[in-house]
């Protein structure tokens, strides 16, 4: 029998020690090549996220800072919910007034394509008001000064029942109406508002 002689012995010996030495070492690297391509990952988001968390700290701190500056804006669009509320608003300023009121029709109004994505909508409303030329005129100028985003669009008066008489004195002189004391007069107005959605 061959007998491997001891040189043999400690050279395969010293071999195998150092191929597993560079394994060894050869894995060591890879797994702190790994976990240190893991580490800038997470310190990226980490970074990310703590600007993100800063940004979102800001915006509610400037917000709060700002809080009666918004809650006036918001004032002056109808709330998300307030439809029924403005519809009320309307009808007690009709009666605070002496003006009987009815609204006919209250619809969202798309203007733009812009205006789908927008926090705000465009609400057309047509409403009717009966009561003396004093009271329509002051019912449509209270209206006109809702502390809302009111755009006016048209205006019809009618007199209603008619029983006016024009005298005609000459050619040269003014002409007075004769006023019933029992006219009432019929406002259609036609105006768009602005609502949060």
């Amino acid at each position: 029998m061959h007998s491997i002689s001891p040189t043999k012995k400690i050279l395969t010996i010293l071999i195998l020690i150092s191929v597993s030495t560079i394994s060894l070492y050869v894995f060591v690297y890879w797994s702190i090549y790994k976990d240190s391509k893991s580490v800038a990952s997470l310190v990226t988001q980490s970074s990310t996220d703590f600007e993100k968390s800063e940004r979102i700290r800001v915006a509610k701190a400037e917000i709060a800072k700002n809080g009666d500056f918004i809650s006036k804006i918001d004032s002056y669009f109808i709330p998300k919910d307030g439809v029924v509320t403005f519809i009320n608003e309307i009808e007690n300023l009709g009666k605070s007034t002496d003006v009987s009121t009815t609204i006919s029709s209250i619809e969202p109004l798309i203007i733009d394509v812009k205006e789908k994505n927008s926090f705000k909508e465009t609400l057309s409303v047509k409403l009717e008001a009966v009561g003396s030329w004093k009271n329509v005129y002051q019912f449509v100028s209270l209206l006109e000064n809702l502390p809302y985003g009111i755009v006016i669009d048209e205006v019809q008066i009618k007199l209603m029942d008619s029983t006016d008489t024009l005298p005609f004195k000459s050619g040269s002189s003014t002409i007075e109406r004769i006023r019933n004391s029992n006219e009432m007069w019929k406002i259609v107005v036609d105006f768009t508002i602005l609502k949060l959605k």
